[in-house]
C-alpha cells in the first residue's frame, strides 16, 4: 500500500461530508500516478476489503467511500456512521 499512504494521510486530515477530485488532483495529494485501471469504476467501488484493491485502504479507514464520475473526476462521500 505504500504508493497509497499519502493519500490515506490526506483522507484522514479532511473533515468534509463529500469531496469531487480530478485525477490530477488525486493524483498530487497520492504523490504518485494513478494506474490505467482507475478509469474503470470498480477500480473505486467499496467491495471486501480483504481483495487486492489496496488503494482503497487510502479512503475507507478515513471514512470515505468513492465513485467514479464523468471526465475523469471522483466522488468521494463521507460514510454514515449508523
Amino acid at each position: 500500500m505504500v504508493k497509497y499512504d499519502a493519500l490515506g494521510v490526506f483522507f484522514r486530515e479532511k473533515s468534509e461530508e463529500e469531496l469531487v477530485m480530478t485525477f490530477r488532483q488525486v493524483e498530487k495529494a497520492m504523490g504518485n500516478v494513478l494506474p490505467g485501471k482507475a478509469a474503470k469504476p470498480q477500480w473505486w467501488a467499496r467491495k471486501n476489503p480483504t481483495t487486492e484493491h489496496d488503494q482503497r485502504w487510502a479512503w475507507q479507514p478515513a471514512g470515505y467511500s468513492a465513485l467514479l464520475l464523468a471526465g475523469r473526476r471522483v466522488r468521494f462521500s463521507r460514510l454514515s456512521s449508523s
